[in-house]
């Protein structure tokens, strides 16, 4: 597995499978086409933006890609007949059961998302700028208290 990843956290993807990790501010292309030439049969994106464009890059024709994050796929995007790719977009519609169930697995421990920082209310526009930068891993939390 190929992932990109920012190099903190490089020793724990390699615990969750990740052989070459690729540090965001490298090419994921050029990093896959080292590793494999004619490019990888598939991927998964689940950053968006400038790595969901990379990651499209790096399959070979013929290859598949799929996407949670399709709001860049616009008509006429990098999804061109003559690579034969085929795009799979994997979106799940929220339901109150399914998001009940992930609070109670929050509560339990049982899920322990990784925070970068946490946010008043009035720091939302300070929240905004520091998700804006590149390479943030982890998630913020504006707190409404």
């Amino acid at each position: 597995m190929i992932s990109p990843i920012s190099p903190h956290l490089a020793e724990e993807a390699r615990t969750q499978g990740v052989e070459w990790a690729v540090p965001f501010d490298q090419s994921l292309n050029n990093a896959v086409r080292e590793v494999v030439r004619e490019g990888v049969d598939g991927a998964i994106d689940l950053v968006g933006a400038d790595i969901a464009h990379q990651t499209f890059s790096a399959v070979k024709n013929g290859g598949a890609y799929t996407t949670v994050l399709p709001e860049w796929w616009k008509p006429g995007g990098p999804y061109t007949e003559d690579r034969t790719i085929k795009p799979i977009v994997v979106e799940n519609k929220p339901n109150q059961a399914d998001l009940s169930k992930l609070v109670e697995w929050l509560n339990l421990g049982v899920l322990s998302p990784r925070i970068e920082q946490t946010f008043s209310l009035a720091q939302t526009a300070e929240a905004h700028r520091l998700h804006e930068k590149p390479g943030l891993t982890r998630k913020l939390i504006i707190e409404n208290a």
